[in-house]
């Protein structure tokens, strides 16, 4: 199954944020990022050498594993999910408010300020 397109790309801060502080932040955040690579600053990830190359999914290793269900590891990310990371690439990733707050939202391994 296929998710729709989205007609314009989705907003950093309110889609495309909440989803890596989900589902990647844990362990791609900061000085002991997984791999080195820390998904929470914009310099860290969007670039030419970068996880994610503005408007080439081909040339992004971030959608790469994630296209492969390789990323996050054991349970993949949903087509909806991939859908908006997709989009956000294709569409220039735009990066919002740097760097992301991981506790903008609540994962299954902690509570973020929306618990409360």
């Amino acid at each position: 199954l296929h998710a729709p397109a989205l007609a314009q790309p989705p907003d950093f801060d309110t889609a495309v944020a909440p989803l890596l502080a989900s589902h990647c932040l844990d362990c791609h955040r900061g000085a002991g990022a997984k791999g080195g690579l820390d998904l929470s600053r914009r310099d860290a990830v969007v670039g030419t050498d970068g996880a994610v190359v503005p408007g080439k999914l081909a040339d992004s290793p971030l959608w790469e594993r994630v296209a492969a269900g390789e990323m996050p590891p054991k349970r993949g990310l949903p087509a909806a999910e991939r859908a908006i990371l997709k989009a956000w690439i294709e569409g220039g990733a735009k990066w919002g408010a740097d760097p992301i707050d991981p506790f903008r939202v609540t994962t299954p391994t902690r509570a973020g300020y929306d618990w409360w």
